[in-house]
């Protein structure tokens, strides 16, 4: 894994790293995401909202911003804090740890792993900490934005026998299965 540190003309000083055949570039002055992924020197998979956009963001200043970040579920107007401030990286041997400090409205700690696992993948694990004092009920939700155009595959682990759900697809009211851009394959 190669990485570095250098200013992007989109996001602000970043975190670069590839493996020679992808790379991704992380934003570290707002947010935890993942805001570039393509081939190296390649065209982002990802959405970037441009800075004048004005749609998809808060008047508190949450920005949606693209890429590809840890959400918490179920969604309320506390998961839209505005996640302005610098994060903090770690390269711990071939794997990236991302940190983002407290978010007041939910009172968790986030945290995005990143690996490359193949030549043309990466393994994004993520966790949160929860810092109040009472417990929480809540799920990961990792969301990727993508570009127009984009495709995104998610891989969905298979298991033998068992005759309970295994995987849970949640929809918002006006999402159509029927959408002709997503496939469903096994």
């Amino acid at each position: 894994m190669n990485w570095y540190i250098k200013e992007h003309q989109q996001f602000g000083q970043s975190l670069f790293a590839d493996n020679g055949v992808v790379e991704i570039i992380v934003p570290l002055t707002y947010g935890l995401r993942i805001g570039h992924f393509s081939f190296c020197s390649g065209e982002n998979v990802f959405f970037e909202q441009p800075k004048d956009m004005t749609d998809l963001t808060t008047e508190a200043g949450w920005r949606v911003r693209g890429g590809h970040r840890l959400w918490l579920a179920p969604e309320s107007e506390k998961v839209y804090c505005p996640d302005n401030e610098p994060i903090t990286y770690e390269i711990l041997g071939e794997k990236i740890e991302l940190s983002q400090k407290e978010d007041p409205w939910l009172q968790v700690k986030k945290k995005i792993r990143l690996s490359f696992s193949d030549e043309c993948t990466m393994s994004v694990e993520h966790e949160i900490e929860n810092t109040g004092a009472e417990p929480i009920r809540c799920s990961l939700w990792a969301i990727s934005v993508m570009a127009p155009g984009g495709v995104e595959r998610i891989r969905l682990a298979l298991r033998d026998g068992g005759m309970d759900h295994w995987h849970r697809i949640s929809m918002w009211d006006y999402t159509s299965l029927g959408d002709p851009r997503a496939v469903y394959q096994r």
